[in-house]
């Protein structure tokens, strides 16, 4: 299932309040992590649009930018907290895209980087390690 906390004429999945992510997430010993931003290579222009959590079947998405101030410090420390693993692919690009929001992560597990070292040395095709191709 996907839940959508943000602009409800974006999408056509099911809107949640933000009490209800913070309940379902702090249940969760671990969990998923993705971001989206704008589409451009200076770090410096790029913004936050979506923040993603998932676990099995359920996930969800987090407007950044319609999310309120109280929320966005809510959700702060709940990524900086150092006890719950964060499962990432390819995390240097949250890593600093959440650094900009003053949002420092740790205790990631990185599937990009895991991948890499295990196929080290051997030819792969141009493509292998997007995390579609992974999947």
């Amino acid at each position: 299932m996907i839940y959508f906390i943000g602009d409800t004429t974006l999408n056509s999945f099911e809107c949640k309040p933000f009490n209800e992510f913070v309940a379902w997430e702090a249940q969760q010993p671990e969990w998923q992590l993705d971001t989206e931003s704008n589409v451009v290579d200076n770090l410096p222009e790029r913004k936050l649009k979506t923040i993603q959590f998932g676990r099995k079947d359920t996930q969800w998405v987090l407007q950044w930018d319609y999310l309120k101030d109280e929320e966005k410090l809510v959700l702060k420390k709940i990524l900086e907290n150092k006890e719950k693993k964060k499962y990432i692919h390819y995390a240097l690009f949250e890593y600093t895209l959440l650094a900009k929001y003053g949002i420092i992560i740790d205790n990631v597990v990185d599937t990009l980087l895991q991948e890499k070292i295990l196929y080290t040395g051997i030819e792969t095709e141009k493509g292998w390690y997007t995390l579609k191709e992974m999947v």
